[in-house]
């Protein structure tokens, strides 16, 4: 696969989250696993890609509903350093409403997170930590902000020939406040240790069209491994049978883009041995959709072309096409002819997505 993907344009990924509802719908998918958690006074999550920190922002919202008394230690996975300012930028209000809230962020590996240490041994491991001082949003999000010098200096990434993103520099950010610095720092994350967790969320963490082996090695084992006993993974993807298909279908666009389904990754594990299932509990899989947002009628007459691109850059984005892909299709007058017209005869574009859980036993 060539080095520029389609959909790890920061464009498609903007327009993606602009344009549909998936991370709120998504987010009140998670909130019942969340209900179900085990009284505890200390949680360590992990959200294993947090994109612009929508849904962890959701997840801290709901643990405080539920457990507003409790410590939650939430390490979240980011390559994207754009994605870390988004995120940071969102965690102001969620540090005031609960202040036992510690914050981990680092762009290390899947196979990594449970050590916190890079596999190569000589990389040493960026660390940076900031103890919000203060008791107002308005102070916390300066102090935040001061974070930006340390993640333009350390969290770039680059991309191999395979097309696959790896940090330069392994970084770790912990953010906590100060008020709270003595009930927290026994219980942050830590280098070369075994960290585990309660509650693992892997959001659309491999690619659709990886093959099963690949998102089974490379995703679910590794975080499956850093479960600790009763702890709960919980996998959410794309699964398609929905409006990208159909439209594929009419422009005579043919491949497999969804060609594993929650059942089929079970199976796998469960048949080839590819970890100890014999060590976990697999829920069974729950289907659920998300729909491109209608734009109000009123301006409907004059984005209607605006909102056309939008859709089609968001199917192109939910498939997963490869840049040359993608402009092997708009440059295809037939082709794209035909997935507008497809576009404008449905009233709603909706996209499939399955849950399952995994608990360690």
């Amino acid at each position: 696969m060539s080095k520029n993907r389609f959909y790890d344009s920061r464009l498609s990924y903007l327009s993606f989250v602009q344009n549909t509802d998936e991370k709120k719908v998504i987010s009140d998918k998670i909130y019942p696993y969340l209900s179900n958690l085990p009284d505890r006074d200390v949680y360590h999550f992990l959200d294993a890609g947090i994109g612009d920190g929508t849904i962890t922002s959701n997840i801290i919202k709901k643990f405080h509903a539920l457990k507003p008394d409790s410590l939650l230690c939430i390490t979240g996975k980011e390559i994207s350093f754009e994605d870390v300012f988004n995120s940071l930028i969102k965690m102001p209000d969620r540090f005031i409403e609960h202040p036992k809230l510690a914050l981990t962020l680092t762009n290390m590996k899947f196979s990594e997170i449970g050590a916190l240490a890079s596999a190569n041994n000589n990389s040493s491991v960026k660390i940076k930590n900031l103890v919000l001082k203060g008791s107002n949003a308005h102070d916390f999000e300066k102090q935040l902000d001061k974070l930006e010098l340390f993640i333009n200096k350390n969290w770039g990434f680059d991309i191999d020939k395979n097309g696959r993103t790896a940090y330069v520099k392994p970084c770790i950010i912990n953010i906590f406040r100060e008020d709270q610095e003595k009930l927290i720092v026994g219980h942050l994350p830590k280098t070369k240790k075994n960290n585990i967790y309660d509650f693992i969320l892997a959001s659309q963490a491999y690619r659709s069209r990886s093959s099963t082996k690949a998102k089974i090695s490379n995703v679910i084992n590794p975080l499956s491994r850093i479960l600790k006993k009763d702890g709960l993974l919980v996998i959410t993807h794309s699964v398609g049978n929905d409006s990208i298909e159909k439209i594929f279908n009419i422009a005579s666009v043919e491949s497999n883009f969804f060609p594993d389904t929650s059942k089929t990754l079970i199976a796998a594990i469960k048949d080839n041995n590819l970890f100890s299932s014999k060590s976990f509990k697999f829920s069974s899989p729950k289907k659920y959709s998300y729909s491109f947002r209608k734009i109000p009628s009123e301006i409907v007459a004059e984005m209607s072309s605006s909102s056309l691109h939008s859709k089609i850059s968001n199917i192109f984005y939910i498939a997963q096409l490869s840049k040359e892909e993608s402009e092997l299709l708009q440059n295809n007058a037939s082709k794209i002819d035909k997935i507008k017209k497809a576009i404008l005869n449905q009233d709603t574009l909706y996209f499939n997505n399955e849950i399952f859980s995994i608990k360690k036993i």
